[in-house]
């Protein structure tokens, strides 16, 4: 008999393997997919010593991945922290798909490590361990096809559980605080260690913490870091660092969002319109959720098997609790399967391990989609690894309560009920009270423009008379985009296509194409759907175009290692300016232009740069080399001169979000006009001077912009 189960365990394997092998490695060796890049170009860049200012910009890191030859495909670092990209910066000199096989030979490395720890950890055998890591079929497979680095976290989270058991507790937390420097997520384990009361491990997480965080913002400056935890994170943490109504991501956040948000393009039909019930319902669920398991975990050092089993649980949490977990996030939970498994079968609860390694299956097959069925049935049929996730999340909490020696009725009627209860009724007031604010302000759409045609991401807007042209996302490339009224059309071409800015007074816009090296070219914007015709260039080695309101100048960025220059050339000289058409510089890559606009009259250029750190509003006169800021204080940008010469629209950085702000350019006068937890960016005036349209992520993800119209002057 066991040499029969021995056989039937090496036949499980070699399937599970042939199915690794096919579906996933073979695949994975052959392509680039989609998120190797993201990482590979990030790496790519801080090896050549640019300027990661402005990697947390969608269109900035398009240019920069079309830069370095990467094929045709959209890429983005969000939501990634900056230590994402430090694994491949080893491999960044590689050609990108010989980078990747580096990296996946890497992974099959940390894998078996992993694997090894484990074995060290459990008596369950190397047979069985093998089984349990390709059970998750999915996991693995979109892991190495997307070339991605979650492996290397559950090597850190098993490496942490062994040195804690082998009592090394400051290198415990030590390796979490590590494993949350690649990918977030793994800082719930502070919580773990609190509640257990393991100071030396909360001190080596928090220690090894602040320490990354300070050598973070020696390796990427501190601008990029400030952007990341004031601006970025506190996205993430709402579920907003992507499309927050995909059912995709398979999470709670993300359920409720589908449920009880509107939202004109990505939701547009929800069960139903109750911004207020999914402020309430979220952190309920949640809190439910994870109060129980703080007081279920024994508040100190346990012995080792009851140990393992609920730092398996709280693996299992994380997971169920998150707000972006993706299908290779699930590695993690190889860590929870050994573990748990392990301790069912040693003590004999055959039943019990037959239906977790059920759960832990069926929360690792690819989902189902509901294709056609919308409303609450369909976001259930579509929510499959969510559901079981939960289902297994539960099954845990229901292993640890029966191993515990208290009931829950006595738990209930002790003091520590009065302390549980207490944390979970802050804990959910204080996610209320935060959740409708964020409701009240960032689910209005008054002013949001729609369109018969669907695109991800709309913005930096340029209007003329009957039409306003902007950038637009469609996959897998940026385009022009134009709106007259809600008829919408679009421009492509092989490369991407950003920044349209018009030419007053004709259908013809500038604009930039992204290649090897970016170019301003002549588009007509009359012209609609694909085209691979050659373009009339303007300026080569040139980014972000801005031309003067009486169409004679043009203004443009050029980059050195990531930090923008600003230049200048006449596109409509006469006779009398002959020599006006050569191209010079007005500001150095010292400033870091990140964006410029002309006044009324052409004379005077208005700039966003990074002089000393946060962007600031400078001004510059076009004929001259004077440069004076123009502002201080908060983090300006976006410049924007009404057609009158009367008014300067811009944004400021409040609380963490940019917001568009009024000046009076004849006096010292402002005022605010957006507001919210959300981004209102790249303002343009419409030709009577008295609207402004602009791109925000109110209701959507961070950067995933719509556009909206909004009066401005009266």
């Amino acid at each position: 008999m066991p040499k029969l189960r021995t056989w039937i365990e090496i036949l499980i394997l070699s399937v599970l393997a042939a199915v690794f092998a096919w579906r996933g490695f073979v695949p994975a060796w052959r392509s680039l997919n989609t998120d190797f890049p993201n990482y590979y170009v990030a790496a790519r860049l801080y090896s050549q010593g640019d300027s990661l200012a402005r990697i947390y910009d969608w269109i900035w890191f398009q240019r920069q991945k079309d830069h370095a030859g990467v094929e045709r495909r959209i890429v983005s670092f969000m939501p990634h922290p900056l230590y994402a990209a430090m694994p491949m910066v080893p491999l960044a000199s590689m050609p990108p798909l010989q980078a990747k096989h580096y990296w996946l030979v890497i992974n099959l490395i940390l894998l078996a490590f992993s694997g090894f720890l484990l074995l060290r950890t459990t008596r369950i055998g190397k047979m069985r361990i093998a089984i349990l890591m390709l059970l998750a079929v999915e996991p693995l497979r979109t892991h190495f096809l997307y070339g991605q680095l979650h492996v290397a976290v559950l090597a850190l989270i098993v490496a942490a559980l062994w040195l804690y058991l082998n009592e090394w507790k400051i290198a415990s937390g030590a390796a979490i605080a590590l494993a949350a420097a690649i990918k977030i997520y793994p800082l719930a384990f502070l919580f773990y260690f609190l509640r257990k009361r393991q100071w030396r491990a909360v001190t080596g997480l928090v220690c090894g913490c602040l320490l990354l965080a300070g050598l973070s913002i020696l390796l990427f400056g501190f601008e990029v870091n400030r952007v990341l935890v004031e601006q970025v994170l506190p996205r993430i943490a709402r579920g907003e660092g992507v499309d927050p109504y995909t059912l995709n991501l398979n999470s709670l956040t993300g359920l409720f969002h589908r449920l009880f948000v509107f939202e004109p393009q990505l939701n547009p039909k929800p069960l139903i319109n109750m911004p207020s019930a999914y402020a309430v319902l979220q952190p309920l669920v949640e809190g439910l959720l994870f109060v129980p398991l703080l007081w279920l975990l024994t508040p100190a050092h346990a012995e080792t098997e009851k140990e393992t089993i609920e730092y398996a649980t709280y693996v299992a949490a994380v997971l169920a609790l998150s707000t972006n977990p993706r299908p290779y996030h699930y590695v993690i939970l190889i860590a929870c399967s050994v573990l748990v498994t392990d301790r069912l079968l040693r003590v004999k609860r055959r039943g019990q391990a037959m239906l977790f390694l059920g759960l832990y299956t069926l929360a690792c097959l690819p989902v189902h989609r509901a294709d056609g069925s919308e409303g609450f049935v369909g976001a259930v049929m579509s929510s499959s690894r969510l559901i079981f996730t939960l289902a297994l999340y539960l099954f845990l909490l229901a292993v640890l309560s029966s191993a515990s020696r208290e009931t829950w009725k006595q738990r209930l009627s002790s003091r520590a009920a009065f302390v549980f209860v207490a944390i979970f009724l802050t804990g959910l007031s204080a996610s209320v009270f935060y959740n409708l604010r964020h409701a009240k302000t960032d689910f209005r759409y008054d002013g949001r423009i729609t369109s018969e045609a669907a695109s991800l991401m709309m913005t930096d807007p340029s209007v003329a008379t009957d039409r306003i042209a902007f950038t637009a996302l469609q996959n897998p490339r940026y385009a022009v985009g134009t709106l007259a009224g809600k008829q919408a059309s679009s421009l492509t071409a092989t490369a991407d296509l950003f920044y349209p800015t018009v030419i007053p007074g004709s259908s013809r816009a500038m604009a930039e194409l992204a290649g090897t090296t970016s170019r301003i070219v002549r588009i007509d914007l009359d012209q609609h759907s694909a085209t691979d015709v050659a373009f009339a260039v303007e300026v080569e080695d040139a980014e972000r175009p801005a031309v003067s309101p009486d169409g004679r100048w043009l203004a443009f960025i050029r980059e050195v290692h990531g930090r923008g220059s600003l230049w200048i050339k006449s596109i409509q000289r006469d006779d009398a300016e002959e020599g006006a058409s050569d191209e010079f510089r007005l500001a150095g890559p010292e400033y870091d232009v990140l964006e410029a606009a002309f006044d009324s009259r052409g004379s005077e250029i208005i700039f966003a740069g990074q002089l000393h750190g946060g962007p600031a509003l400078f001004t510059i006169q076009r004929e001259s080399s004077t440069i004076t800021q123009s502002t201080s204080g908060p983090a300006s940008r976006f410049p924007a001169v009404s057609p009158d010469g009367v008014w300067l629209a811009y944004c400021r950085l409040l609380n963490g979000s940019w917001q568009i702000w009024l000046k009076s350019r004849h006096s010292a006068d402002d005022r605010q006009l957006t507001a919210g937890s959300c981004n209102a960016t790249s303002p343009a005036w419409t030709p009577d001077s008295k609207e402004i349209i602009y791109a925000t992520d109110c209701g959507r993800g961070w950067g995933i912009n719509a556009l909206a119209r909004l009066r401005a002057v009266p």
